[in-house]
């Protein structure tokens, strides 16, 4: 997504954002046992909002799914901007509430309008071909500018061998990490092969924003698992109480249909933590996968990368960096450990320098990658330094591979927190020479067109194995040669605009490394006007005392409602030191167009730029 960044500075320093729409072709192939293939939507476009509930119900939680039910999403249900679409799965055997059976509704207010014939009366939704039929369905039968899931159950980060979707009975069987994935992929893909998208104003190839209304389930591992096919993720590092409050959450966005997924995400991370002041122990977070696919994901591998060669020389740092970070579920002993916790306890334990860069690195891209973070403050059970993401962290390292089998996990094959884990609990430095990469051409900040050929070079003393590369947020692809390496990127099969390109080697050695990411940002030119007004910050100003009420007004950008290259979105940074290359600024408000004005009342930021 192609976003120009204009900083003004008056009385204070803000950021102002702005996202063209850009348009990204891919090809690439799924296991599509499931998916069927999806043609015109049966209803026009009429909504702005598609708002899907998975209750996977058949289990212990059942009772409490039937009350989300009936007493929060039923009295509010559907009207003219929002659609809310449920899959409600009773539990069999033991349950007080429900009826055993399957069952697919659209909710009107006060009404439960059910469609037969769809499942079977008792489906497995554990299933991944149930998952995925439940939201192609909705999506053919309900489209809209924007689609939100909730997937209701148990949860315990990767590890699903306790819940994810579980159904009891009669399966006895949980929805695993990869077989989740496989679900999104058909998603995507049904999306991609509906005909009609852009005609009917569909938000393009990703869900939206996807929350997990279950424990544990704001971690790296989940969020990386799932970035090639999501927008956003919303869930909970500690364990949840009582779910969300759909009754708060519908009521809002109802009342702002026009939010973008960031706002709507933001209002549920809100929305969840106001309905739990007395919590001391609740957490929740948003995070946006394009930021944690394009940079969080490479900062989070040169980190673990880097502690995996001293971890055993910085055994006993590492173990009391672990010892003082946040951990999950309350209220101590947890194997979840906060990332951004643990990396600022290894930047403040650790001595060496380069440890420290990439720590601080991490830090960085975590605030960056994170639209809305909420944890109770005080409290016996308290996370004062939680970050809303979480990683995999056990206790003993002889037993880090449980469940549906951690190395199986896309985090575990494209970074090296499973080989820290593995130098860690065996106290032992890995000696093998971290390979390099670099980019030859394009230049930074270059403007290339037609088939431009990419190259660099790459180095290890015990040889290169491969060189990759990527677009964006597109799959790593191997380049031809190694130590000398190219690859022809069509660029006409992206659209005009900004781009940044990924190229990382990996050498031949039994401990395999990659090299730390070499990144060029270039402007694809294939003809056509590419020119893109940005916004002028016309006045920015504080009003009452004490820094607390912040007004920022702007001119309206001039591809704001201007046709192919629209913007979508204005989002507000803020950092409490000037920074002139915007590092370090978090994110206080995503605006959708048509906005001109901004007021942040009330945080207490005091020394805000």
């Amino acid at each position: 997504m192609n976003k120009e960044r204009r900083a003004c500075k008056s009385i204070l320093t803000i950021t102002i954002v702005i996202s063209l729409l850009l348009s990204l072709f891919l090809t690439f192939s799924v296991d599509n046992e499931c998916s069927s293939t999806a043609e015109s939507p049966s209803k026009p476009l009429s909504k702005k909002w598609t708002f899907m509930v998975y209750f996977a119900n058949d289990n212990s939680l059942n009772d409490e799914g039937y009350t989300k039910l009936h007493d929060e999403i039923k009295p509010l249900g559907s009207d003219g901007n929002v659609d809310i679409v449920i899959l409600m799965d009773y539990r069999g055997e033991g349950a007080d509430l429900g009826d055993g059976k399957t069952h697919l509704y659209y909710v009107e207010p006060g009404e439960l309008i059910e469609f037969t014939g769809i499942f079977a009366e008792e489906e497995n939704t554990a299933d991944p071909c149930i998952l995925s039929k439940f939201v192609n369905w909705t999506i053919d039968n309900y489209p809209s500018e924007h689609y939100c899931l909730s997937v209701w159950d148990h949860g315990d980060g990767w590890d699903t061998s306790g819940g994810n979707c579980a159904d009891d009975h009669p399966y006895h069987d949980t929805m695993t990490m990869t077989e989740m994935k496989k679900a999104f992929s058909w998603i995507k893909e049904h999306l991609e092969n509906a005909t009609g998208n852009a005609e009917k104003g569909y938000s393009g190839v990703h869900l939206d924003v996807v929350g997990y209304d279950e424990c544990l389930m704001a971690q790296f591992e989940v969020e990386y698992q799932f970035k090639d096919y999501l927008n956003i993720i919303v869930a909970s590092e500690e364990v949840e109480s009582s779910g969300w409050p759909y009754d708060t959450i519908l009521s809002h966005l109802k009342g702002n249909y026009s939010w973008s997924p960031e706002e709507l995400a933001a209002a549920i991370v809100d929305d969840y933590m106001d309905s739990r002041p007395t919590q001391s122990s609740q957490t929740m977070s948003a995070y946006n996968l394009t930021r944690l696919d394009n940079d969080l994901s490479e900062k989070t591998n040169d980190f673990f990368q880097l502690l995996k060669h001293k971890a055993g020389t910085y055994n006993s740092e590492i173990g009391t960096a672990r010892s003082n970070t946040e951990s999950y579920p309350f209220p101590s002993g947890g194997k979840h450990f906060d990332l951004y916790d643990f990396a600022s306890e290894i930047n403040n334990t650790i001595s060496d320098q380069e440890i420290k860069n990439v720590s601080q690195e991490l830090m960085k891209s975590i605030k960056y990658s994170c639209i809305k973070e909420g944890h109770s403050e005080e409290g016996m059970f308290a996370h004062p330094n939680t970050y809303g993401i979480h990683f995999y962290f056990p206790t003993d390292g002889s037993n880090h591979w449980g469940g549906d089998n951690y190395r199986d996990l896309d985090s575990s094959i494209d970074t090296q927190l499973d080989e820290f884990l593995d130098h860690y609990a065996s106290s032992e430095d890995s000696t093998n020479l971290i390979p390099t990469c670099s980019i030859t051409n394009p230049n930074e900040g270059e403007e290339v067109s037609g088939n431009y050929t990419v190259s660099g070079s790459a180095s290890d003393d015990d040889g290169i194995d491969y060189v990759q590369i990527k677009i964006d947020r597109g799959a790593w692809q191997n380049t031809t040669g190694t130590t000398a390496w190219s690859w022809i990127w069509n660029t006409t099969l992206y659209s005009n605009g900004n781009h940044t390109i990924f190229v990382r080697s990996s050498d031949l050695d039994d401990d395999a490394d990659y090299s730390l990411t070499s990144i060029r940002n270039v402007t694809v030119n294939n003809g056509g006007d590419i020119s893109v007004e940005p916004p002028t910050n016309s006045n920015a100003e504080l009003t009452g005392s004490n820094y607390e009420n912040i007004t920022i007004t702007w001119t309206k950008s001039a591809d704001d409602g201007g046709g192919e290259n629209d913007i979508t979105d204005y989002e507000i940074y803020y950092n409490q030191t000037y920074s002139k290359d915007k590092i370090g600024y978090t994110l206080l408000a995503s605006l959708g167009p048509g906005n001109t004005s901004y007021v942040h009342e009330n945080d207490g930021l005091n020394t805000t730029n």
